[in-house]
């Protein structure tokens, strides 16, 4: 197993995987849609591949084998924010 592999977290429909440069135009065409882009804002690529492709704590989201959007992650040390959230609506 390499160690793309162990970061690939799978069901029966959704796979969660480490990003890769090919994921870059997908990503890039959600952030552009209005729904996503009124949260978000502007943004350039080199943002999405340094959030999703080169970072550490995030992956991308297939459904079924497509490319539907990408999540990160990170661990609060504060007793009050020891739970897990999500930003946007």
């Amino acid at each position: 197993m390499t160690e793309h592999d162990a970061r690939i977290l799978r069901g029966k429909r959704v796979m969660l995987r480490r990003g890769v440069v090919e994921d870059l135009d997908r990503l890039s065409q959600i952030r552009r849609e209005p729904e996503v882009a009124r949260w978000w804002g502007d943004f350039e690529v080199e943002e999405i591949e340094e959030e999703f492709v080169r970072a550490d704590n995030g992956f991308v989201i297939e459904v079924d084998g497509e490319v539907v959007g990408a999540i990160q992650y990170a661990e609060e040390n504060e007793v009050l924010l020891t739970f897990p959230w999500v930003a946007g609506r």
